[in-house]
């Protein structure tokens, strides 16, 4: 009985590191760059980097954002301290690939990011 429990216990420890190494996994993948990142992005915000909420609490920013994306507003507090692109996958299509070159375009015309 007890050469049972210890393969059951086996089993178990090789079950739950395959779902931990699962995990890690996941979680790589769903914070690995995407398609549309900016790399060396100099404008004042970056659709890849900068939290929505950060866009948000700047007036020009939050323009931006109703111009482009007038019901954001209603999902602020549970997508301030997303990106856009982090946004996106979940926006039932309403940031596409356009919004996003669209939404940087504003960005880009916007300025440089202010030297600290």
């Amino acid at each position: 009985m007890n050469a049972s429990l210890g393969i059951a216990a086996d089993w178990n420890l090789q079950a739950m590191k395959s779902i931990i190494s699962g995990a890690v996994f996941a979680l790589a993948l769903a914070t690995a760059a995407p398609s549309s990142a900016e790399p060396g992005c100099s404008a004042r915000f970056c659709v890849d980097s900068t939290p929505i909420g950060v866009i948000w609490a700047d007036p020009e920013g939050k323009k931006i954002l109703l111009k482009e994306l007038p019901p954001i507003e209603q999902y602020m507090d549970q997508i301030k301290e997303m990106t856009l692109v982090q946004v996106a996958p979940e926006s039932g299509g309403q940031i596409d690939e356009a919004k996003l070159k669209a939404l940087k375009a504003d960005f880009d015309a916007m300025g440089p990011a202010a030297k600290k």
